[in-house]
């Protein structure tokens, strides 16, 4: 019965949720990796000092950009896979 197949409904907020974090993650990647951004360190910083202050910090900047853009992403994916799985398509 595909009326209560979760992924054909629309009610697998699980698939929503998963793309919304690789998406999200996606866009942080450049940061992680320490493009566009200049962290002056202090000589006594320890190495994972120095790897969560980059991963925290790229996490954290510009959210409301990768808020918005993973959200929307999430739904229109989310909408297409929902479509496809109505129509039969694989």
């Amino acid at each position: 019965m595909d009326g209560d197949d979760p992924q054909v409904s629309g009610r697998s907020p699980g698939l929503l949720l998963a793309i919304f974090a690789a998406a999200y993650l996606l866009m942080s990647i450049p940061a992680m990796l320490g493009v566009g951004q200049v962290i002056d360190w202090v000589p006594e910083a320890t190495v994972f000092q120095k790897v969560s202050g980059t991963f925290v910090s790229a996490l954290t900047d510009h959210v409301a950009l990768k808020l918005t853009a993973s959200a929307v992403l999430a739904l229109l994916v989310s909408w297409r896979w929902k479509r496809r799985a109505r129509s039969g398509i694989r």
